[in-house]
This record gives C-alpha cells, sequence and structure tokens, in this order.
C-alpha cells in the first residue's frame, strides 16, 4: 500500500468514514493491512464466504461445502492443473506447481502440500490454477453443469475459484449491510475483477478501477481515470473529502 493510499483512506476515516476490505484473500494474509489501516469494521474475505471483525477477533459469518466423494474424484480427472485446497486460514494442494508458487510469493503464505484426507471435509473454498484461461473456462462450465449448488467467479484470469452455495462478496456485503451497517449510510465500493460484480452491483455506488474487467466496467456506476497501481482510490477519497469540505 503506497503513502498516499494510507494516508487519503486514514483521512476518510477521521471524517467519519468507514473503510473496510473485500477480498478473495484469506484473513491471515490481510493482517498486516487490518493494522496499519486500524481498521474496526468487518472485513470480507475468502471471496464472500467469511467475514470477521478485527474489534472483537471473531468470526461473524461463515460458509462452506463439502467437499464429497463426487467432486474429488471430478478435480482428481483434471489433468496439467494446480489445485488449492481452503480450510478457513490453511491451504492445501496435493503438487504445488509454479502459479501455486507465485501465489505464496504475493499471499505471504505457505500452500502445505502434505495434504489432510479432505473427502467429506467442509472447504472454504477450492481454487483451480491455470494459465489457459479457455480451459478454465471450460472446467467451469463442467462444474457449473455437474454441481449447480456450487458457486464459481475468477479472482485472477489464472484462478478459477470454486465458493459455496450463494457465496460472493455481494452476498456478504449484503449481510454487513442488514446487521452492522447504519441503513442513513452510503456504501461505495471499488473493484477490479470478475469477482468485484456482485459486490460493486450491491453497492450504492459501484466503482471500477481503469485496469478493471471489461465486464465489472460494464456493471459499475462509473469508471476511474487510473488503475489500480495509481491510487485510484485515494484519488477518489481525496476528491470525496474536498467535495463534502466545499459543502
Amino acid at each position: 500500500m503506497s503513502r498516499k493510499s494510507e494516508r487519503a483512506i486514514k483521512e476518510f476515516q477521521e471524517n467519519g468514514g468507514i473503510f473496510t476490505f473485500a477480498t478473495g484473500r484469506v484473513q491471515t494474509s490481510i493482517t498486516s493491512f487490518i493494522d496499519q489501516l486500524n481498521i474496526q469494521y468487518p472485513v470480507i474475505t475468502h471471496n464472500g464466504a467469511q467475514i470477521f471483525c478485527p474489534r472483537t477477533k471473531r468470526i461473524l459469518y461463515r460458509q462452506s461445502f463439502a467437499l464429497t466423494d463426487s467432486i474429488a474424484a471430478t478435480l482428481a480427472k483434471l489433468e496439467n492443473i494446480e489445485i488449492m485446497y481452503f480450510m478457513n486460514e490453511e491451504i492445501y494442494t496435493n503438487e504445488k506447481g509454479p502459479l501455486i508458487q507465485i501465489f505464496e510469493a504475493k499471499e505471504e503464505l505457505t500452500v502445505f502440500e502434505q495434504i489432510p484426507t479432505l473427502q467429506n471435509e467442509y472447504v472454504t473454498k477450492i481454487i483451480i490454477a491455470h494459465t489457459n484461461q479457455a480451459l478454465l473456462t471450460a472446467i467451469e462450465q463442467q462444474i457449473n453443469a455437474e454441481y449447480p449448488a456450487i458457486c464459481t467467479t475468477f479472482s485472477e484470469p489464472e484462478y478459477l475459484e470454486l465458493l459455496p452455495t450463494n457465496t460472493s462478496k455481494g452476498n456478504a456485503l449484503t449481510f454487513l449491510k442488514n446487521n452492522y451497517l447504519d441503513p442513513a449510510r452510503q456504501v461505495i465500493t471499488f473493484g477490479n475483477n470478475l469477482n468485484d460484480i456482485p459486490l460493486v452491483s450491491e453497492a450504492d455506488i459501484g466503482i471500477a478501477v481503469l485496469n478493471a474487467h471489461p465486464e465489472l466496467k460494464r456493471v459499475s456506476t462509473f469508471v476511474l481515470e487510473k488503475t489500480n497501481q495509481e491510487d485510484a482510490i485515494a484519488d477518489y477519497l481525496e476528491k470525496l473529502q474536498l467535495t463534502k469540505v466545499m459543502a
């Protein structure tokens, strides 16, 4: 996180705004950002499968699904792909390939190769990784046809995610709005990928950054003029604060 983004977020908070994260990451991989920004409001993780409250250190909401023999058999038949199984905060794989190694470096997490017996255990989500998105799209279509209760989304072009029934960042946001947010407050969300479509759709104002996926841009309220690497959100928050001062 850049100093500009940190400064803009903290100024937003100091002026009465609530800032939090809605991410596909696990809780432990964003703890440093939560601490850095002193976030007290619940945080959406696992692409909506879990909500964690930093203030109380409690899980407020958790979704999971059973890794049945049938699902395990379907995944076992997939060739030349990498699979990560998320069980709460721990991640397992049968074999660690280059994409998982990149994932570990980016998230600063360890994916365990000594995988436990997962059949009929409950997982928070599964990531199927491959550089060929057409192949992943075909796998997504197969999963949707054979297991309609499982939700699917792409968090990155090379990451197809399998999620519990009715799980998305948008549904998690709905839960927060119904249970933890003053209805008088306006909800603004930012996104850049396909897994953010439910999030920006559920918000009062859903914003896409310049480098967002085209499908996300189509459903967003508007698109920012900068990418998420160019402090797009910080610029928006600064303009928002300026507008309030001038009003």
